[in-house]
């Protein structure tokens, strides 16, 4: 690959077959989104992805979305040396959440960094209990090197699932829950009575 070579481009028009969409299996989030680290240089891969229609309908079903109507990302895989290699991009998604107040649907857009490293287990620094939380967070996320191949699309479909709102709200609505039981236990209504019941 020169210089000048225009970014790798895949989608449902050149799909890179794994060996579980070989075998059939397509329960795994994004399982084609995998690269071979023999193809990875040192001045890096650029790639752009967009996820299939299939795929998105597993992603909608794993992450109990009503849809996820785009998903695409733009990465640069780079070899690091030592057996390392690095993910670094953005990864955006135009999807739809269930508001947990109205359950009307939402309309979302996501563009967040995709990022990792990729390592051997035997080479991945272990977490250790005198870690601080600062400093584990400075440390670079990393994934195993399965087979030979690196998973991207875990690292996408974790990417996505991290950066959904857990709850969701449609603009404007509120909560409007009222404890009955609670509000007549207190009211100045049932302290009078109260007052009147006992001697």
């Amino acid at each position: 690959m020169n210089e000048a070579e225009p970014p790798n481009s895949l989608s449902s028009q050149n799909p890179v077959k794994s060996a579980d969409s070989q075998s059939g299996a397509t329960s795994v989030p994004l399982a084609t989104w995998r690269h071979p680290v023999s193809e990875v240089v040192r001045r890096g891969q650029t790639v752009e992805r967009e996820a299939t229609h299939e795929e998105r309908a597993v992603l909608a079903t794993a992450l109990a979305l009503p849809d996820v109507r785009k998903l695409s990302a733009r990465y640069r895989l780079t070899a690091l040396g030592g057996e390392r290699y690095g993910l670094a991009g953005t990864l955006v998604a135009d999807l739809i959440q269930t508001c947990v107040v109205t359950l009307d649907p939402i309309d979302v857009r996501l563009e967040v960094p995709l990022e990792a490293e990729f390592r051997h287990d035997h080479d991945r620094p272990p977490e250790t209990a005198g870690d601080s939380e600062a400093e584990i967070l400075k440390l670079p996320d990393t994934e195993p090197i399965e087979d030979s191949y690196l998973a991207v699309g875990r690292v996408a479909f974790e990417t996505l699932a991290a950066g959904l709102d857990p709850y969701p709200r449609k603009a404007g609505s509120e909560f409007d829950w009222k404890d009955e039981e609670g509000a007549r236990a207190t009211s100045p209504f049932a302290a009078l009575a109260k007052l009147k019941r006992d001697p």
